[in-house]
């Protein structure tokens, strides 16, 4: 009787020492894989990497007309148009700042117009987006339809309209020349002269 119940308390010890044994190793690499993550993780903080995250992508914009200091400035894709207004000094006291979306949102380089009360009084209204004069290529006066002539800065519908009536009895000999057109000024003439050819 006594060796039959040595017996099972040694089949009893032996089945708890390995089912402690199982629950330990389990219970071990669980904590060693946590160690090693932690330790990995640590490691690369305390060299100083950090994790690389991009940020917004810097842009260039050229910003004239009706400012107070027109120029390039420099801001990040994603900021809204008021963002370089603020850069070229706020709007000049004759900017038509109700027609103008301040919260526009630029994305890439880019040129832009602002506008004068009394350019959108005749129709030309609004911001106007207007491609790099290098990079595009100059507007030529006596050639272009339209829709070009409405890309330039401060030529809205109408005055591209008389633009191209005006054509049909004379032809521009020279940049200056479009300065005839009714609805184009001194003033307007000089935020366009550097984009224009005959």
């Amino acid at each position: 009787m006594k060796t039959k119940t040595r017996n099972a308390v040694y089949v009893a010890a032996f089945v708890i020492t390995i089912l402690v044994s199982l629950v330990y190793k389990l219970f071990l690499n669980g904590r060693f894989d946590a160690v090693l993550v932690k330790s990995s993780e640590e490691t690369s903080l305390s060299s100083g990497e950090m994790p690389v995250s991009e940020g917004p992508s810097e842009i260039s914009v050229y910003i004239c007309g009706h400012v107070n200091c027109p120029g390039v400035y420099k801001t990040y894709a994603g900021s809204i148009l008021n963002d370089v207004v603020e850069q070229a000094g706020g709007l000049s006291e004759d900017a038509a700042s109700e027609s103008i979306d301040l919260v526009y949102v630029l994305e890439d380089n880019i040129s832009i117009y602002i506008p004068s009360r009394d350019e959108t009084q005749q129709g030309d209204i609004g911001v106007q987006v207007i491609g790099d004069p290098v990079s595009d290529g100059k507007v030529n006066i006596n050639t272009a339809d339209k829709e070009e002539l409405m890309s330039l800065p401060g030529i809205g519908e109408a005055t591209a309209s008389a633009i191209v009536e005006y054509r049909q009895d004379n032809s521009f000999s020279s940049a200056e020349d479009i300065m005839n057109v009714s609805g184009i000024g001194e003033a307007k003439y000089e935020t366009i002269k550097d984009l224009i050819c005959v």
